[in-house]
């Protein structure tokens, strides 16, 4: 292209075949230097690409820095490419005018070397235009095969072209050049034509016309279409992004293929698509979760079981959407009744997962032997039931499930309604509060130690009797933990004063002690399950 735009558009005077051997030679001479020169420097610009692939292949292992500086030179080989190529052709434009004086049947028009020089430079900038974004599109293929997750943008010490640099590039170069080449061929050739025999040069005039309009329309085209992909692939990359995430597809990414504006935005769809994909993994975590919760519900008394002569009644606020707490209130098959209120260790799922197990457990192991129980009031085999049933919920949760170190503290007690005894195993449980009719209060102190810790624990019980007028309350450290918002703990001293006055119903005091608990609690999240069950012999 180079020679073209020498002979046809500049070297008007040269009339010996000879002279333009000579400046061929000479032209590949310096071509074939300056090529080995640039090949050398790209090949060392990029030795640290390679070793990057080798660290990738496995064929070395990763030095310090070596990611960052291969990110930066793949970002800036089209910038490293165009360099060299506006060097080549500026140093072209630089020795050619100087060969002028050398060449024989040369015109001696002193205007002959700054044409050549301007001649040389247009070139030179169409082919770097070529060169910029044809290595831009190797760059962009490049880079997600060795950086697939990583940022474009952002680089420490990457060039970056803005997208209106780029457009004002690739107008100069597709407009303004090659009609200004035009131009100072017409001009060109129409002073000559004046000088000399017009209808003797009018026919190679037109033809050397035509050829360049030619070829500057085929260069011309081949840079628009260069940098019309550089811009109009990652547009469509995105587009097709978004269609597939108006389809529901939120595992798609957009390609990150350059680090301008296009990048920016590329970017900030992956991160937006991240962000719709959290709130889309949240949306699903909360429906299962609430499915979780309705399961959970269906696990707790929906209508507490009538006793004659007596008034229960009980409270359950979870944490989280699912809860580790439980209670349970159930008859046994000798006219007894049982009745349940266990915590978890921690809260969330697994912790709900275990209430439902030991929940299942306690159940099934006190209402195994309440059918065995010939006698109703026979209370030593009552308390052997829930011996037998927190034992053995005990050993089977420490035998097989004691890799996740998950316990509980449970409170069982078996209750005969006709003549008031309780019989309970407290193992590890907040103590419930006994509230006589005359005002004393008694603790009903654990027994044994928390339920699953490990295997062969022998758990002691109590029992006590409770008159008309008396009431038993029940709760977890939920109710003893809940902080105000200056960080102090509800305490039981205070359960102690409400119950001081509220023995006239069960229902009664749990709705005080609700109240009062969500007062102190204020605007404060609530931190742990909070559970609570109240047993009263009516008068």
């Amino acid at each position: 292209m180079a020679l073209c735009v020498l002979y046809f558009v500049f070297f008007d005077s040269i009339t010996v075949a000879d002279n333009l051997s000579g400046i061929f030679y000479g032209s590949a001479g310096i071509f074939l230097f300056q090529t080995l020169i640039t090949g050398l420097a790209v090949r060392r610009w990029f030795r640290d690409v390679v070793g990057y692939m080798d660290v990738l292949n496995g064929q070395m292992q990763e030095a310090p820095g070596i990611k960052e500086i291969a990110k930066r030179k793949v970002i800036n080989l089209p910038y490293l490419s165009a360099l060299a190529t506006i060097w080549n052709w500026l140093a072209a434009s630089l020795v050619f005018p100087v060969m002028i004086p050398f060449l024989e049947n040369v015109s001696a028009d002193p205007r002959l070397p700054y044409r050549m020089f301007l001649g040389i430079l247009f070139s030179g900038v169409i082919t770097t235009s070529l060169v910029y974004f044809n290595m831009e599109l190797f760059s962009r293929e490049l880079w997600p095969k060795l950086f697939p997750n990583d940022k474009i943008t952002g680089v420490k010490g990457a060039w970056r072209m803005t997208m209106g640099t780029r457009i004002i590039i690739s107008l100069i170069v597709t407009g303004v050049l090659p009609i200004l080449m035009l131009s100072v061929v017409v001009y060109n050739k129409t002073r000559l034509m004046l000088a000399q025999d017009p209808e003797s040069l009018l026919h190679s005039q037109l033809a050397v016309i035509s050829f360049l309009l030619v070829g500057c329309t085929i260069a011309t085209l081949i840079v628009a279409r260069m940098a019309a992909r550089s811009i109009v692939v990652p547009l469509a990359n995105l587009e097709r992004a978004i269609r597939k995430v108006e389809a529901g597809d939120y595992n798609v990414r957009a390609p990150l293929v350059s680090n301008d504006e296009l990048g920016t935005v590329s970017e900030s769809f992956n991160n937006m698509i991240g962000v719709l994909r959290d709130k889309e993994r949240m949306k699903i975590m909360e429906l299962e979760m609430e499915q979780g919760r309705k399961i959970q519900q269906d696990f707790l008394p929906k209508d507490i079981p009538e006793v004659s002569g007596w008034e229960i009644d009980a409270d359950f606020h979870p944490a989280r959407q699912v809860a580790g707490d439980f209670y349970d209130v159930f008859k046994l098959p000798g006219g007894g009744v049982a009745f349940v209120i266990a915590d978890v260790c921690d809260k969330g799922v697994g912790s709900a997962l275990f209430m439902a197990l030991f929940r299942s457990l306690l159940r099934v192991y006190t209402l195994q032997l309440g059918d065995d129980c010939q006698d109703s009031h026979d209370y030593d085999t009552h308390v052997q039931n829930a011996l037998y049933a927190v034992s053995h919920t005990n050993d089977y949760i420490a035998s097989v499930h004691g890799e996740q170190g998950m316990f509980a503290t449970v409170f069982l007690g078996v209750l005969d309604p006709a003549g008031g005894m309780l019989d309970y195993v407290n193992a590890g449980h907040e103590p419930p509060i006994l509230a006589r009719k005359d005002g004393s209060q008694e603790l009903l102190n654990p027994t044994g130690p928390a339920a699953g810790l490990r295997e062969g624990i022998e758990f002691g019980h109590g029992a006590v009797t409770m008159e008309a007028g008396d009431l038993l309350y029940g709760y977890t450290d939920g109710v003893l933990d809940a902080r105000s918002p200056k960080g102090e703990a509800f305490s039981r001293k205070r359960i102690l004063s409400l119950m001081e006055g509220a023995q006239d119903s069960a229902h009664g005091l749990v709705l005080s002690v609700d109240k009062a608990l969500f007062k102190h609690m204020a605007e404060e999240p609530q931190f742990d399950d909070i559970t609570m069950i109240c047993l009263r012999r009516k008068t």
